[in-house]
């Protein structure tokens, strides 16, 4: 490297101003659509989970008047100190806890081959639904309303 070279480089900033300004749009960009994510989430109280097998509703748990329904032969329900309601279709089952005290619901158990379903994080709010894909089992709550309807 020419001493004449080394010279401009020393004099040479290290950011022009175009370099700041792109990274500020950049910056401005990434924290919108974090803001956007975390703030537009719906994390009001549970007030009930229904479940669904490929689109047909086949069990609606209300927590407000503490009662539940099964519509479909395919849910079986087990009274304890949790409702664990089995859910079969063809390809398997997933079982479902649902904790009328804590308002919770969550998927502690299935046969298909990923188990995605199982280590999805429980239903606490109205924010979230549990889906298994290789069921087509749908666990959602009350008034969820997806951004977009189709699930792949």
């Amino acid at each position: 490297m020419s001493l004449k070279k080394v010279e401009s480089v020393k004099k040479d900033r290290g950011f022009k101003l175009a370099d700041l300004i792109i990274y500020a749009v950049i910056a401005l960009a990434v924290l919108s659509l974090f803001l956007t994510v975390f703030l537009t989430r719906n994390d009001s109280p549970l007030k009930g989970v229904r479940i669904f097998i490929e689109d047909k509703e086949v069990f609606v748990c209300d927590f407000e008047s503490s009662e539940y329904s099964v519509s479909d032969e395919r849910a079986t329900v087990v009274e304890g100190q949790t409702l664990e309601v089995k859910i079969t279709v063809n390809s398997g089952y997933n079982i479902v806890s649902i904790d009328m005290s804590a308002r919770t619901a969550k998927v502690t158990e299935a046969d298909c081959s990923g188990r995605d379903c199982v280590h999805t994080p429980e239903i606490k709010d109205s924010g979230g639904i549990i889906y298994c894909s290789p069921h087509s089992v749908r666990v959602e709550p009350f008034g969820y309303e997806p951004d977009n309807s189709v699930i792949v």
